[in-house]
């Protein structure tokens, strides 16, 4: 009885130095947490989570653009292989002779209230592109390169003003001269013996120069619309409606010559 007595205030002293330690870890976590600016340990936890959550957020983003960005380049891709199979279908220029070039950028276009006068293309004088050579789509002429830089040339359409070709319509035979007047494609210069006829095919005559581009023969410009004819005149003209609608163009191809 005496040894159970001895060993009561020694158990006693534990138990208060237990509630002690506990005590004062309890007041250790609140000091640290209130150091921190944080309430609860809860809190501090979701503190650290939220980073992470956002983290994650940001991969998803990423991963959302990749996927519109290769559907991107898939439609792409099927649009230039689109046009390479139609070009080489359906033209009667040799294959080997032209040089696919990406559309890029447009000058002097504004959707709904300007047609584009030019255009910029992905290959230049690195890719032996040269000013004068004609820019076609199937059979159609698209326009001609007035300048190159490296891996970029200018194309100017039938659209832009200020320059001309000799040009015959196909089912006459009548000569004439081809001009862009504030934007129409004007046939000028035919004698009165010669007949024009509405909706006659007006194509490119041939005025190729050895190392100076040019023109290839019966590439199609556009169809007759109108005559104006004057017996009191010298010459009869008639204005031309393209047939390539270059803003739902993608690729064009620049003839080389070679």
């Amino acid at each position: 009885m005496q040894k159970r007595v001895a060993y009561f205030p020694l158990a006693l002293v534990l138990v208060l130095l237990s509630l002690v330690i506990v005590t004062s870890g309890r007041e250790l976590a609140t000091t640290l947490a209130s150091g921190l600016g944080i309430d609860q340990a809860g809190s501090f936890l979701q503190s650290i989570s939220f980073p992470l959550s956002q983290l994650g957020g940001q991969k998803s983003f990423d991963s959302n653009l990749d996927t519109l960005h290769n559907r991107a380049s898939l439609v792409s891709t099927a649009q230039e292989i689109r046009a390479l199979r139609d070009q080489f279908e359906t033209t009667s220029i040799p294959s080997n002779t032209l040089l696919p070039a990406k559309i890029i950028g447009y000058e002097g276009y504004l959707p709904g209230v300007s047609r584009p006068t030019q255009l910029v293309v992905d290959k230049g004088s690195e890719d032996g592109v040269i000013a004068g050579l004609a820019v076609v789509y199937k059979n159609n002429l698209v326009g001609r390169v007035v300048k190159t830089v490296a891996h970029r040339s200018l194309v100017e359409l039938l659209s832009k003003s200020g320059w001309s070709l000799t040009a015959k319509t196909s089912k006459t035979n009548a000569d004439g001269l081809l001009r862009i007047e504030d934007g129409d494609i004007l046939l000028q210069n035919v004698v009165l013996s010669d007949t024009l006829e509405k909706k006659d095919i007006v194509v490119t005559k041939g005025d190729q120069r050895i190392g100076q581009g040019g023109f290839p023969p019966d590439i199609v410009v556009g169809e007759i619309v109108s005559v104006d004819k004057k017996p009191s005149s010298l010459f009869q003209s008639a204005k031309v409606q393209s047939s390539v609608d270059v803003i739902h163009l993608t690729t064009v191809f620049i003839y080389t010559t070679e």
